[in-house]
């Protein structure tokens, strides 16, 4: 299994794999210029207007130090770092 753990590192917006089975990889996806769209079951992030990556809420683990309790509060507290970068 593996989740992302969404963090602000310096002036990006960071998305860490955080890799619990041996069938994932650590990927790493980091935006200078994030939006997100929060549609349906997903949260869409572009960079620089450019689309991605989508991720449900089972997808993500945290939220710099929070657990969301669900994808609205995950939305929420994304956009909340992402106005700190």
């Amino acid at each position: 299994m593996a989740k992302y753990n969404i963090t602000a590192d310096g002036n990006l917006l960071k998305l860490k794999l955080v890799v619990t089975a041996e069938n994932f990889k650590e990927r790493i996806i980091t935006f200078k210029s994030a939006s997100t769209e929060l549609v349906n079951d997903r949260i869409k992030f572009y960079e620089s207007g450019v689309y991605k990556i989508s991720l449900g809420f089972i997808d993500i683990n945290l939220v710099g130090i929070t657990v969301p309790t669900d994808l609205d509060n995950a939305a929420a507290l994304i956009n909340t770092l992402n106005g700190t970068l």
